[in-house]
């Protein structure tokens, strides 16, 4: 799987700043067993936010809707990790 996404940081300023973004994914299927090979595009859509730890440590939190062409192929995703090498400004 590989998707970039856009996203619009708000209320930038202090040590918490949430976010809302849209992109596109896509999803290299590959079955040797079956011998089915397949693509699939998603559109994301996440959601969250990111907090300074302090330095150039940061922690997310994200909720991320991908949606697919039919209904097997959507899913919703929850994250929560760290940032090295930014800061929340």
């Amino acid at each position: 799987s590989m998707s970039g996404d856009f996203r619009y940081y708000l209320a930038r300023g202090g040590k918490t700043t949430g976010f809302v973004g849209l992109g596109l994914g896509t999803h290299i299927l590959r079955s040797a067993i079956h011998g089915e090979d397949d693509t699939k595009v998603t559109l994301n859509v996440p959601l969250g936010f990111q907090r300074s730890l302090g330095g150039n440590l940061l922690w997310f939190g994200e909720l991320k809707l991908l949606i697919g062409d039919q209904a097997n192929d959507s899913s919703f995703r929850v994250s929560v990790g760290l940032v090295f090498g930014k800061s929340v400004e």
